[in-house]
Parts: structure tokens; C-alpha cells; sequence
């Protein structure tokens, strides 16, 4: 009903939240929403606009989320700088990020597709030591 009275008024209907995989987001837009928000997704999984533009699950593996980190921390020094606040400010963002990246569950060990914002991962077992190493918090 809300999309319907948004489209005839003209007003742009955006959909909120707990989009963390490409059905999610296919869902929200089949409901008449003009547009999704994204934030605890991703968060979680900074591929999910890749996901969602493929219309695939992306089974990334550790190397390439260990890849992700090691970008992230390249940015924040180019940006704050590598001095001893630089540092302190790049490290603070990647410890806040880290906190939401633990919550991963790899595509290939989950038990139950499409994965859920508000579900407590299952524990699963890793494929290899640094898998397991990130997904701990």
C-alpha cells in the first residue's frame, strides 16, 4: 500500500535495512520501492553490491577478505596520513569494521540460504586457519 501511495504522489519510496544478500534486495525492489539502504549488509559483506548486480552469492575466501582489510588500511593511511594519528584513526575505523566482518558465514559452509541480518550465525567449521581466525570475535 505504501508503494502505491508513494508512486501516485510522486514521492520516492526508499526501503530500509537488513538487505544482506541479492534475494534480500530483490525482494525490497519487487515490493515497488524505489531504492534500498544498505548499512549493517554491508558491513558485513562489502561484496554485496557485487552480489546483488550478478544476482549471485559470492563465496569469498579468507585470502580475499584478508585482501579486502589489507585495501581498507591502504585507504585510511593515504587518507589520515602515517603518522602516529594516522594510524590511530585508520585503526579504530578497521576495528569498528572488523567488529561487523566476524558476523560473515561463508556462502560454501552455510546450512540455509538467503543468510539474515538478525540470525546469530550458526558456528560452522572453517575452511582454513584464517577463515576461522575472522570469524571470531
Amino acid at each position: 500500500e505504501c508503494g502505491e501511495v508513494a508512486h501516485k504522489s510522486g514521492i520516492p519510496l526508499i526501503g530500509n535495512g537488513d538487505v544482506l544478500s541479492w534475494e534480500d534486495y530483490h525482494n525490497h525492489t519487487q515490493a515497488g520501492v524505489d531504492a534500498c539502504m544498505m548499512g549493517r549488509g554491508a558491513l558485513i559483506k562489502p561484496w554485496l553490491f557485487t552480489e546483488i548486480k550478478e544476482q549471485r552469492y559470492w563465496d569469498i575466501r579468507s585470502s580475499e577478505r584478508l585482501k579486502l582489510m589489507r585495501d581498507y588500511v591502504g585507504y585510511g593511511l593515504d587518507h589520515w596520513g602515517s603518522d602516529t594519528e594516522g594510524v590511530e584513526k585508520t585503526r579504530s575505523f578497521l576495528l569498528e569494521w572488523q567488529a561487523w566482518l566476524c558476523r560473515y558465514v561463508p556462502v560454501g559452509v552455510m546450512e540455509v540460504l538467503p543468510p539474515c541480518v538478525n540470525h546469530r550465525n550458526p558456528g560452522f567449521v572453517a575452511r582454513d586457519e584464517l577463515e576461522g581466525l575472522m570469524a571470531s570475535d
